[in-house]
């Protein structure tokens, strides 16, 4: 009786792994034919009928505005200089919930799971490093939206693309154009300062001064404005409780949250700071980025004095640059 059990386990196991074996074939099949079909010039496929299947990597502009034209879309801007820690943040708020340290919010699913694979594929230290890697953000790259659809205690499912752009885009006045047109009066901001470059005493100056000078140009290209909900997230907490001198480094980055809440409040919908190691599994520290999630969830970011009956809404699409346009 026993073997015969065993024997029939066997069988199922089979049965299973081809089952496997033919899903992912499928799958590999339809992410070439949607690749092939992206190709096509749109007089080709105009009048034919499909639906949108995606590769799995981070989508492009055109393929989260194709998206948006289904479903609603709350879009994360997260700005910072090279190397400050924008994709590890981003990764970890992935690894949250794929490593279930979510308390509150629920993971309903991703249209880019291969995008934060791609990220986080050297995020754990390899034999020989010192230091975990996260693959940065290529400045020509296009593929910038990772999606994480959440779903809160109430059931509300939001659709969140996390915009991973190039640290250099930030710096330089042609990148901060192009940012503009995408990222106009965006209603979620995160800016990123490295923490570890505060510990430094000769330079954490110029580190204040470049997060300072970026929020001006945000400010000035109206990415940043009264819809805004802007978080400052202080990274590499990690780094600053090893330093020698990690009480005044503290004290420093206190200060330095109380003048960029001080400075920026009467400019955007609201202004939070973060002080956070991404890496760490603490919970102190997994309770920050769900923090941060449910802060880009919350919804209201329009002023409750404003007489509605009086003003006259204009809907207003991030993606209104792909609308027909008359020619001149």
């Amino acid at each position: 009786m026993t073997e015969t059990v065993q024997e029939e386990m066997i069988d199922m196991n089979e049965l299973l792994g081809d089952k496997a074996e033919l899903l992912e074939e499928e799958a590999q099949s339809n992410s070439v034919k949607a690749r092939e079909n992206e190709q096509k010039p749109l007089a080709e496929r105009k009048n034919e009928e499909y639906i949108s299947i995606y590769s799995g990597r981070a989508l492009k502009p055109e393929e989260l505005f194709r998206f948006s034209t289904n479903e609603d879309v709350t879009l994360v801007l997260i700005a910072g200089p090279y190397a400050s820690g924008k994709t590890t943040l981003i990764v970890m708020l992935y690894r949250l919930f794929l490593e279930g340290y979510n308390k509150r919010l629920c993971f309903s699913g991703s249209k880019t799971m291969d995008g934060f694979r791609e990220r986080s594929e050297n995020l754990l230290c390899k034999s020989g490093q010192a230091e975990p890697l996260v693959a940065r953000t290529s400045r020509g790259a296009e593929d910038w939206y990772l999606h994480l659809a959440i779903s809160n205690a109430e059931e509300r499912r939001q659709n969140i693309f996390f915009a991973d752009i190039s640290g250099e885009a930030f710096s330089d006045i042609n990148g901060l154009e192009i940012m503009a047109e995408f990222f106009s009066d965006n209603e979620n901001v995160i800016i990123v300062v490295n923490g570890e470059n505060l510990c430094d005493i000769n330079g954490r100056n110029g580190e204040i001064f470049a997060a300072d000078l970026m929020l001006k140009r945000l400010l000035n290209k109206k990415i940043l404005s009264k819809k805004t909900k802007l978080q400052i997230v202080f990274t590499k907490k990690d780094k600053v409780d090893n330093c020698e001198k990690k009480e005044e480094v503290i004290r420093y980055i206190e200060e330095k949250e109380k003048l960029f809440i001080n400075k920026f409040e009467a400019y955007v919908y609201s202004v939070k700071c973060i002080f956070l190691s991404a890496l760490s599994e603490e919970p102190d520290e997994c309770e920050k980025l769900e923090q941060i999630i449910e802060t880009c969830m919350e919804m209201g970011s329009m002023d409750s004095n404003v007489d509605l009956q009086a003003v006259e809404y204009k809907i207003v699409r991030h993606f209104d640059r792909f609308q027909l346009r008359e020619r001149g």
